[in-house]
């Protein structure tokens, strides 16, 4: 069990002055593995391999591999499968690693949010108080 690598942020904060160069900054997209993320799964990876590699299958195909859906755990680990099982170099021995993922809304094992009216309700609540309506109406957050 483990989580993606690092990830660009989904989206800045009122005033980022540095908002306009999130394209260049994060190549991949909000939300999407950094490269400094990629490399960390590769180590990743690398680390397992070497730290568990007598116990896990020497055939890929025979491993269960499953990630949540979204785009950043499924390269993760996607990249960290590449070192626990390298390609070889005949085209025709290649292989390409079968992550399977659920939907978040029928996810009970990787996504910790359960599907709750009463929790959603208490945020729901929550977001009427008036220490939160103060900070929202506060400018400076703006």
């Amino acid at each position: 069990v483990m989580r993606h690598g690092i990830r660009a942020p989904w989206t800045t904060y009122p005033l980022d002055p540095f908002a306009a160069n999130n394209s260049q900054r994060f190549p991949n997209g909000g939300s999407q593995l950094t490269d400094a993320g990629i490399e960390q799964a590769y180590n990743m990876g690398k680390y397992y391999k070497q730290r568990y590699g007598k116990f896990i299958t020497a055939n890929p195909k025979r491993a269960y591999l499953r990630g949540s859906a979204a785009q950043r755990c499924i390269d993760t680990l996607s990249i960290v499968t590449k070192q626990l099982w390298p390609q070889d170099s005949d085209e025709k021995k290649q292989w390409q690693p079968m992550i399977f993922s659920l939907p978040q809304k029928i996810d009970s094992i990787l996504y910790e949010e359960p599907d709750c009216q009463s929790a959603e309700d208490e945020e729901h609540n929550n977001l009427k108080t008036p220490a939160v309506q103060a900070y929202e109406a506060d400018p400076k957050i703006q």
